[in-house]
């Protein structure tokens, strides 16, 4: 039996009216419904439905221009007639079941050896997820069949969360490895940090703050507008900003039953990102960076117990180029589209693993808080002082860190683990919110609370030391906790220069040597870091010094590796 699930029509996306009632749409009345639709994104997987529509908003009708993006958001409604005409000419593509092009999967695969539990991300934790999620309790050949609704917003998270590691090979892959293929990387959604804006929750606001002005090139198209790609793996840089928000990290094909819900899957590796940071900084206006020197990098929002750390959110508000979304956000206040008066808040959303090498989930974290007032964001001297309280957050996090680590003789990253300091959330969001006469006391108050906390965790936790331990950790935490209070002195609102990065160290004797291996010219170094590469640095230089070709060195897993797939 042949089954169909057109994904712009049937109801499988969680809104809420303009009255208040829950009620499922397809994307098309999600689109054409957007000015008056609220969608919370209230859980990792609706923040992959959110970047779906986004995605499919962009490919519609989205603004190349600012004065576009203007006239889109002073308009009461979005492009209804550019949205259905694209929606119409790619109607067949949103298909679920399709045979020939089944949504985001892979339509080459015909075998799904797979149970329903597979397509369930709580299994890529621990254990396979039976001690979290009641479903695989039995395995995933007895998890209940998804209904076809669910099954799409399942397959959405799949592809943005995955894990990396050792993954099934699609038969025929030239390079699988005893019914495996090595080095796969996590999905695009766990490479960087989510950060969404919003102003009062409508659908319509959403997608255009996370659609910021685009020109697409003619290469970069979605993937439901490229055919169904074929069962091997790729590694390639993405083509733009669609391709990026649809990136399919695994080749997936998902089995109905005779009443349509699915209860089997194939799942396999898909397509990798070429220096995956490098190649999605600057496409996606949704992801957040941090600075280290010249470097971009993911913003790490979560402590070691994956609590929101505020003061984390700092770059923000000072560093251009942290944020696409909050870039054109301030830009658009700036030319007077956004209201000054409008409140904007922010939606994270990280992942985070539970060993080093990202194969095993340890959850998705997604916090919301408020961002600030409009007319706030574009003061300098407001952000600054956001900036400055947050500056002193961080510092008394450090310095309290540090001391617990020397009393227990661990590394702060352990002691980081064993004592939670309290994040005054509620302090904080008065914080974004205060207006430039309130701010002080707003921000006074966020650090008095914050230094309470503080004291208050660390002297539970001291009772456990010897007594002259004890009495030193608390003198040494109470100097820092008076320093964290004190009022900002002007130099603390001074934004401090970058500092300039170190010399190059001076190199002595012969160049490293570069092998040829995957299409590009690498050091050993780099070769041992490259996705598809298996073997440690030690193990690739005994094999090529040997007069092993490199890309074979690489490739090739070691004894223990190699075992057959069903020992």
């Amino acid at each position: 039996m042949t089954h169909s699930y057109d994904l712009l029509t049937e109801p499988w996306i969680g809104t809420w009216g303009p009255d208040g009632e829950y009620a499922e749409v397809g994307i098309r009345e999600a689109l054409e419904r957007a000015h008056e639709l609220f969608f919370p994104a209230a859980v990792p997987e609706d923040v992959a439905v959110l970047r779906l529509l986004v995605a499919v908003y962009g490919a519609a009708a989205g603004p190349v221009s600012d004065a576009e993006w203007d006239a889109a958001w002073a308009a009461p409604r979005l492009d209804a007639d550019r949205i259905a005409a694209y929606l119409d000419r790619w109607r067949d593509r949103f298909d679920l079941y399709s045979p020939t092009h089944p949504f985001l999967q892979c339509a080459a695969l015909v075998s799904t050896p797979r149970g329903a539990g597979a397509l369930n991300i709580v299994s890529l934790t621990t254990g396979g997820g039976a001690f979290f999620e009641p479903r695989l309790a039995r395995g995933e050949e007895e998890h209940p069949a998804w209904r076809p609704g669910a099954a799409a917003r399942a397959l959405l998270l799949r592809q943005g969360f995955d894990t990396a590691g050792i993954k099934a090979a699609v038969p025929g892959d030239p390079d699988v490895r005893g019914g495996k293929v090595y080095g796969a990387q996590r999905g695009p959604l766990w490479q960087t940090t989510h950060l969404g804006l919003e102003t009062d929750g409508r659908l319509k606001d959403q997608l255009l703050l996370g659609w910021t002005p685009y020109r697409r090139p003619d290469a970069d198209t979605p993937a439901w507008e490229r055919p169904s790609p074929g069962p091997g793996h790729l590694q390639r840089r993405p083509e733009g900003r669609l391709d990026l928000l649809t990136w399919p990290t695994r080749r997936i094909r998902l089995a109905p039953d005779d009443a349509g819900d699915v209860v089997a899957l194939a799942l396999h590796e898909g397509d990798r990102l070429t220096e995956p940071v490098a190649s999605t900084f600057g496409l996606d206006p949704m992801a957040a960076w941090r600075h280290r020197g010249p470097r971009k990098l993911p913003l790490n929002t979560l402590t070691s117990t994956c609590a929101l750390v505020h003061s984390r959110l700092r770059g923000l508000y000072t560093a251009p180029g942290a944020s696409g979304a909050v870039d054109h956000a301030m830009a658009a206040v700036r030319r007077g589209a956004i209201d000054p008066e409008a409140v904007l808040r922010a939606t994270t959303v990280q992942a985070v693993a539970s060993d080093k090498y990202g194969s095993v989930l340890g959850g998705i974290f997604l916090d919301q808080l408020p961002f600030g007032r409009a007319r706030n964001l574009v003061d300098a001297e407001w952000c600054r002082g956001v900036a400055a309280y947050a500056r002193r957050s961080a510092r008394l996090h450090a310095q309290v860190y540090e001391h617990i680590a020397g009393a227990a003789r661990v590394g702060t990253d352990v002691a980081a683990g064993m004592v939670v300091v309290p994040q005054p959330t509620e302090e904080w969001s008065a914080l974004v919110l205060a207006d430039g006469p309130d701010q002080e006391t707003a921000g006074e108050e966020y650090l008095t609370v914050l230094a309470d906390g503080v004291a208050q965790v660390v002297r539970g936790w001291s009772r456990s030391l010897r007594l002259p331990q004890r009495a030193v950790l608390e003198d040494a935490v109470d100097r820092v906790l008076r320093e964290a209070v004190a009022p900002l002195e002007p130099e603390d609102l001074t934004p401090s220069a970058p500092a300039d990065p170190p010399p190059a160290p001076k190199r002595s004797g012969r160049p490293a040597a570069s092998h040829a291996a995957f299409g590009e010219t690498l050091t050993l170094a780099a070769l041992a870091a490259h996705p598809r590469c298996v073997v440690n640095l030690a193990t690739l230089r005994r094999r090529i010094d040997a007069g092993m070709d490199p890309e074979e060195a690489a490739t090739t897993p070691s004894r223990k590796q190699a075992r057959p797939a069903d020992e």
